[in-house]
């Protein structure tokens, strides 16, 4: 869990002139008080997804946010065709618990 939230590269900057930086699948804060980032303290782990969603942990505040919206902000047919497809994934396997 440790090399998870660690900074894996810390010679390269994310973000926030060198406030962000990269861990095991999470961006990492180096230094709290980046303008995009606020209420995220040094050692706080966050990761934006497709469509808006969003999570966070912060150690130093033993808080974990975790925000899920579905908002296609591209409008082409490569990206709703995705859409789409995760949805429709989704529902049939919501359907085949459903009936197990």
């Amino acid at each position: 869990m440790k090399q998870l939230m660690e900074d894996q590269v810390p010679k390269n900057s994310f973000g926030c002139d060198g406030q962000i930086g990269r861990g095991l699948g999470f961006e990492v804060v180096r230094k709290g008080g980046c303008f995009s980032r606020p209420g995220l303290d040094a050692g706080s782990i966050f990761h934006g997804g497709r469509f808006l969603t969003f999570f966070w942990y912060n150690p130093a505040r033993d808080e974990i946010g975790v925000f899920l919206m579905q908002k296609i902000t591209r409008r082409d047919d490569q990206t709703l065709n995705s859409f789409l497809g995760e949805r429709e994934a989704f529902m049939q396997l919501a359907e085949r618990i459903k009936t197990n």
